[in-house]
């Protein structure tokens, strides 16, 4: 079987500083139950800092994988 994964990420300084990334992964795996079984999971997410306030947010959705 096989699983392939990607992740990619941005980050910057000044008064206005941050990062912003995303992620993504499929495999292919087989069960005795299902027999050939595809996952999948991708996600965003970004933070930004300003005047000592920190804020995150992230979203993912997938199938198949782990417990999503």
């Amino acid at each position: 079987m096989y699983a392939f994964e990607a992740q990619a990420s941005y980050s910057w300084t000044g008064d206005v500083a941050g990062k912003v990334w995303a992620e993504a992964l499929t495999q292919k795996y087989e069960t005795a139950a299902e027999g050939n079984v595809r996952g999948n999971v991708w996600g965003l997410g970004a933070n930004v800092n300003v005047a000592g306030l920190g804020l995150t947010a992230y979203y993912y959705d997938g199938k198949g994988v782990g417990t999503t």
